[in-house]
């Protein structure tokens, strides 16, 4: 049985910083409390970020092929021998006139509900309530255990989003009697505006517990595919929000065998690749 991660913490270690031309990530330490991740037992657990800041940021939007890269630095590391890795990316979603409780807006259980958001669509003036949301790989719906109440799971379609195309979702059971299956629901965030379908409802208690003190208790949650863009962008604006969805998608979790330094010696040589 590989060595677990029984301290509390969650340490950059920069002995491992991985620099490369453009693409920069680098590896956490993470707590493996996950009693619902299958063979967790038998892994090491890390977290994945990246090291975008300041000016690097600003070189990574500049540039031509910034979207490009994170897409193939996506699609190694998605299927790396190495280590199975998640995407469990928390970006909140807007939604306008939203007839739910407080108890949906995104800070509520911490006492600090975030306030709504105004924006102006087609002239018309609207309000939108900032509601909990997790983005998630297709892996972590078999391999957290995650099951339905009621309607359907998400298939493999349900994870290539087309521009226009209706996005199916997942509700938490706290949902239940607010929104039914079949139910639409325009939503709004970074990565634009996205038309959302419901197609099913959590078990009553789900949750995903991705380090200790953090678990996501999902009943007041909506649940959206980690979805992949095969296009490149039109415009500018796109270009950016192409981009920032990937740097989303590409901050998640490993399960590997392996230790740091080889998990590390892996990302280096995705980076190495593509930037």
């Amino acid at each position: 049985m590989k060595k677990l991660f029984y301290v509390f913490f969650t340490v950059q270690l920069t002995v491992f910083l991985i620099i490369a031309e453009l693409l920069s990530f680098y590896i956490y330490v993470s707590v493996p409390s996950f009693n619902n991740i299958k063979d967790f037992s038998n892994h090491n657990i890390y977290r994945l970020t990246d090291n975008f800041l300041g000016e690097k940021e600003n070189e990574l939007f500049e540039n031509k092929i910034g979207f490009q890269l994170l897409s193939e630095f996506n699609k190694e590391i998605s299927n790396s021998p190495c280590f199975e890795y998640y995407e469990i990316d928390t970006t909140n979603v807007y939604i306008p006139k939203f007839e739910g409780d407080e108890i949906f807006v995104s800070g509520y259980e911490h006492g600090r509900p975030q306030p709504s958001a105004k924006i102006s669509a087609d002239g018309n003036s609207l309000e939108l309530s900032c509601i909990k949301a997790l983005h998630l790989s297709e892996n972590v719906f078999s391999d957290f255990n995650i099951r339905l109440e009621s309607g359907r799971m998400l298939n493999s379609e349900d994870f290539l989003y087309e521009k226009d195309s209706v996005l199916p979702v997942i509700l938490g059971s706290s949902y239940k009697g607010i929104f039914k299956i079949g139910d639409l629901i325009d939503t709004y965030n970074v990565y634009g505006n996205i038309r959302c379908e419901v197609v099913g409802f959590l078990q009553k208690g789900s949750s995903i517990a991705i380090s200790q003190g953090r678990i996501f208790y999902l009943d007041r949650y909506i649940i959206l595919p980690s979805f992949r863009i095969n296009r490149p962008p039109q415009t500018e604006s796109e270009k950016r929000a192409f981009i920032y969805k990937y740097l989303m998608k590409n901050g998640g979790i490993i399960k590997s065998e392996y230790d740091l330094k080889t998990v590390s010696e892996e990302i280096a040589r995705i980076e190495k690749k593509w930037g």
